[in-house]
């Protein structure tokens, strides 16, 4: 179901997505707004081989760094409402939690977000402005370590979700976090 805004006696109609890519492109844009100052959001698909993550790879990585001693790291994977649950998203969520308990794939990502960060002077720069005089490597290594989480950012409900969250308490009700991404338009704004 579509929803609208008003916001100074104008209309703002919900944009539907056609394709993944636009939502994407909308959380990488509002990343600091979306989900903090403090959070650093790294796109995945770029950036990362698909082979560190047994097969899949997400769209992103998320680092929420608001609290340094205790941070956050999620996969984030966007997707439409409109794709499958069971054949499109259960599985690609279902990977990720079979890299989480893959000790040797978790030192291989471990070790190409290093190599990342490092490379890149901006996102260097962020990192260390955040932890410190930590070591990025150990920061990095400790944190997906003690924080295992999945983002999954839809653009509307999927009706599967609050039975399969109850269903896989241990997985689904624990690891995935879920939030709505939507975009709002009066004509051309």
């Amino acid at each position: 179901m579509q929803t609208a805004l008003y916001y100074n006696q104008k209309r703002f109609s919900e944009k539907e997505f056609s394709k993944e890519k636009d939502l994407e492109d909308l959380m990488f844009k509002n990343a600091k707004s979306l989900f903090g100052q403090a959070c650093i959001l790294i796109e995945a698909k770029k950036k990362i081989d698909n082979k560190a993550l047994g097969g899949t790879i997400p769209d992103a990585f998320l680092f929420d760094l608001k609290d340094p001693d205790n941070p956050e790291f999620y996969l984030v994977e966007v997707e439409l409402a409109k794709h499958s649950f069971y054949n499109h998203i259960f599985p690609q969520i279902t990977k990720f939690f079979a890299f989480f308990k893959n000790p040797e794939s978790q030192s291989e990502l471990i070790e190409k977000l290093y190599m990342l960060i490092s490379s890149d002077a901006e996102l260097k720069k962020e990192f260390k402005a955040r932890i410190g005089n930590r070591e990025i490597f150990k920061y990095i290594k400790d944190t997906l370590e003690n924080s295992r989480n999945i983002l999954l950012v839809l653009d509307n409900e999927k009706t599967e979700l609050p039975e399969i969250i109850k269903t896989y308490t241990d997985t689904w009700g624990k690891i995935v976090k879920v939030t709505l991404l939507k975009e709002y338009c009066n004509g051309g704004d």
